[in-house]
């Protein structure tokens, strides 16, 4: 009895291993976001790839699992976790939407950002000759049109609110329409605009940061209902070493180790 017994756990565990074998993919966006995601279009670099992309090598490690990632323009990002040729996106906020096709780590049976893989901030960047648009709780949008990069789930919160929004597909052409007076203001992660107005002094000539910002949100790395259905268990189990590492001296010292190299390179 004893022996059948043995036989049927190492069974249900070589079964287990099998399961998790493959890579787990994990689409993510082509834009660099320093210091948490680096390298340049589709590709990752092998050495110093990012705060964010370290840290779930290091979770995947811990738990014994592959992890491959893809990159991609964002909305192409989405598509593929909700048709499920990835497996998981990196860095999604939580939308109503999105959880007819993917899954995000809940507490209580609401998100919970405690698990996520960062907090993210939207700020407002405009010129500085004009009047301000936003005083911290409410935008002067009257005839004002703002900028916001194509498929950002910030998008449709603020059409709702009232605001008039054109979407582009580049940091590079929002700051550019700003500029020349097309846009009256751009509504983007100030992670990403910082580093293109740092890259480009002439796009950030006039320009300002508007605080506080319009938006705080929590990022995830959100898998798709078609990997959830016989994967669930694996999944708490990533979001949990997500949690805990993100909290732990490992991500203050691993931050740290970015912030020093930024100083020597300026």
């Amino acid at each position: 009895m004893f022996n059948i017994f043995s036989k049927i756990i190492f069974c249900l565990v070589i079964f287990m291993k099998v399961c998790y074998a493959e890579p787990i993919k994990i689409g993510m966006a082509i834009n660099p976001f320093p210091p948490y995601i680096l390298g340049t279009k589709f590709s990752l670099p092998n050495e110093r790839p990012g705060v964010t992309v370290e840290l779930l090598k290091q979770v995947a490690k811990n738990l014994n699992i592959k992890f491959k990632f893809i990159r991609s323009p964002w909305p192409r990002v989405l598509l593929n976790t909700q048709s499920g040729k990835t497996d998981a996106a990196l860095g999604s906020s939580f939308k109503v939407e999105r959880s007819h096709y993917g899954v995000y780590p809940l507490l209580d049976g609401k998100e919970d950002p405690s698990r996520s893989v960062g907090i993210r901030s939207y700020y407002l960047y405009q010129n500085k000759e004009n009047s301000v648009l936003w005083d911290g709780v409410q935008f002067n949008s009257t005839n004002k049109t703002f900028g916001v990069m194509r498929g950002y789930s910030i998008v449709n919160e603020l059409r709702k609110s009232g605001l008039t929004i054109y979407e582009i597909d580049s940091q590079e052409q929002l700051f550019s329409m700003l500029k020349v007076g097309r846009l009256d203001g751009v509504i983007d992660l100030e992670n990403f605009s910082d580093q293109l107005l740092k890259q480009f002094p002439d796009l950030a000539t006039n320009v300002i940061k508007i605080s506080p910002p319009v938006r705080q949100k929590a990022y995830h790395l959100m898998f798709s209902k078609h990997f959830a259905k016989n994967n669930l268990a694996l999944i708490e189990k990533v979001w949990d070493e997500i949690g805990r590492l993100r909290n732990s001296p490992y991500y203050e010292e691993l931050i740290a180790s970015y912030l020093m190299t930024t100083k020597k390179k300026m």
